[in-house]
């Protein structure tokens, strides 16, 4: 007797998921390929025919998936904070006290500005971005220097970090961090990592140091 062999077929096209994710990747290329142009060239040098030139593909194909340029660094913008939000989610709940998990997200923080997403968000200029673009963008700085004067109060408060102004503090530590992002090349002599815990070492040395003179 002859047994009827049913074989599964294998559709050749992509599922809904499949094209989602595509779409994702190359979006995702766009943007990082786009973020490592602004901080070489500059924003205003920077044409998206040279995005397309870099990855191999028509100036249309860029504007699929995104409407224009000022898009396309609005989504670098976000993606290098999306970074920065993580760092305070992950980073912050790895610690004893508020002084380790403030410097827990600071050696992050530093190790982001030493990435093409974080330099943007500190090399390029909003002030030629549309009103809407601009407000977007303020909202997420504004956001995070409230978390790390919160992170900063927390530290001053379980004793783990010296009294201060918890302002003055949080402008000090972001302004020798950012600062990272505008000075940084990949050529180095250290690497982030090691990078970043020696400037962060730095600052809260300086704060260990503000504490000794005030006992004396």
């Amino acid at each position: 007797m002859q047994r009827s062999v049913h074989l599964k077929r294998t559709s050749p096209f992509l599922t809904p998921e499949d094209k989602e994710r595509e779409r994702q990747s190359k979006r995702d290329a766009v943007l990082q390929t786009a973020a490592s142009l602004f901080c070489v060239q500059g924003y205003n040098a920077t044409q998206m025919g040279d995005v397309a030139e870099q990855l191999g593909v028509t100036k249309p194909t860029i504007y699929y998936y995104f409407k224009n340029k000022e898009d396309v660094l609005v989504a670098c913008f976000e993606v290098g904070f999306e970074l920065i939000e993580s760092t305070l989610r992950d980073e912050g709940n790895r610690a004893r006290n508020g002084a380790e998990r403030l410097r827990n997200v600071l050696h992050a923080y530093a190790e982001i500005m030493t990435q093409d997403f974080g330099k943007c968000t500190i090399r390029i200029s909003t002030t030629d971005m549309s009103k809407q673009s601009r407000e977007r963008i303020d909202q997420h700085r504004r956001k995070f220097d409230s978390r790390i004067r919160s992170l900063v109060k927390a530290a001053i408060e379980d004793g783990s970090m010296p009294p201060c102004d918890p302002k003055i503090a949080t402008f000090t530590i972001l302004g020798s961090l950012n600062w990272i992002g505008q000075w940084h090349k990949e050529s180095g002599d250290l690497p982030p990592a090691d990078l970043a815990r020696a400037i962060v070492g730095q600052l809260f040395l300086g704060f260990e140091n503000g504490r000794k003179k005030r006992v004396r």
